[in-house]
């Protein structure tokens, strides 16, 4: 079957349903326009024109901490389907969720590092990367 346009997409969605594909190949070329469609390069050329209006280090800390939350609610989300792949008996989409999850964390972990860093020198006491990180507990075990 054909997918169908944006509106009966937009449309089914509204019931509570949407479109599954039904071969890796078409699940391939659905990921792929993601990464290089239309949309895509809109965001690309979005997100281009932003970051060229950061001229200081601090400028770039309010975007990182609003990514950090947003990167936070990935890695929950990626941590709750693991845990439901896993209770409905789906090893290999378990493990690529796990790992998802972990490399999500580890993505997590150093845009946390790098809106620490936008803080001026002067500003703070004193300067060790891991020691913000060291008392937060680590995510519970998938």
């Amino acid at each position: 079957m054909k997918k169908p346009n944006r509106i009966v997409t937009f449309l089914y969605r509204l019931v509570g349903m949407s479109y599954v594909h039904t071969s890796v190949p078409e699940v391939r070329e659905a990921l792929t326009e993601n990464l290089f469609g239309p949309a895509a390069e809109r965001w690309t050329r979005i997100h281009a024109q932003g970051a060229e209006k950061l001229h200081d280090p601090l400028a770039f800390q309010p975007g990182l901490i609003d990514l950090h939350a947003e990167m936070h609610d990935m890695w929950l989300y990626l941590t709750a389907l693991r845990a439901q792949a896993q209770r409905g008996k789906s090893a290999n989409l378990a493990d690529e969720l796990e790992e998802a999850a972990d490399f999500m964390g580890e993505v997590l972990h150093h845009v946390g590092l790098a809106a620490e860093v936008t803080v001026p020198w002067a500003s703070r006491e004193e300067y060790d990367p891991a020691s913000t990180w060291a008392e937060i507990p680590a995510p519970p075990a998938l």
